[in-house]
């Protein structure tokens, strides 16, 4: 994302081997020791979509947000927070080779429903929201990337691969980055 708004920032890596983010300073950055975490101007935020919400407003000529009041905001939003709430933890649970669970009941879609879900807001168009590359796009795009890239997730897990579709498009003329 920040690569996106082509603004200057130090990429920190924490080592998870080494507990880097468990140390008392990461901590007071994140309380529960996950990441990502954004330090801008004194103003911490953490949590993905909240970083790339944050982002995306604080940087308006990256045209990576929808603006408040227009009618293509709500949808914005739905697609912007589906990739993290509603369509991660499904990618991930392929991903990690379906789990077994003692319950029936999964707090996530099933992966299907999903891409269900997706492939008609992607058919015909090249992006989610408003005909044009948003963060909406990048948070779904880099959602299937990090299950396909890290677990070994592959499409033909998926009975759609609209998500593969939306993750490989990136912006026209400039290929996004998602590693």
């Amino acid at each position: 994302m920040l690569e996106e708004i082509g603004v200057p920032f130090d990429n920190i890596q924490l080592s998870l081997d080494d507990q880097e983010h468990k140390t008392p300073e990461y901590l007071a950055i994140n309380p529960m020791g996950r990441m990502p975490a954004l330090v801008h101007h004194g103003t911490v935020v953490t949590e993905t979509a909240a970083i790339v919400t944050y982002l995306a407003e604080t940087f308006p000529d990256s045209h990576l947000s929808v603006p408040p009041g227009t009618p293509e905001r709500g949808e914005f939003l739905r697609w912007l927070f589906f990739a993290p709430v509603t369509a991660e933890p499904s990618v991930m649970w392929v991903a990690l080779g379906k789990v077994e669970t003692e319950t029936d009941y999964l707090p996530f879609a099933n992966i299907n429903d999903v891409a269900d879900k997706i492939e008609p807001a992607i058919t015909g168009k090249a992006y989610l929201v408003d005909e044009r590359f948003t963060a909406a796009d990048l948070m779904l795009g880099a959602t299937y990337s990090g299950g396909r890239n890290c677990c070994q997730f592959c499409l033909s897990d998926l009975k759609s691969n609209a998500i593969g579709v939306l993750c490989l498009q990136g912006q026209p003329g400039k290929p996004i980055n998602l590693l």
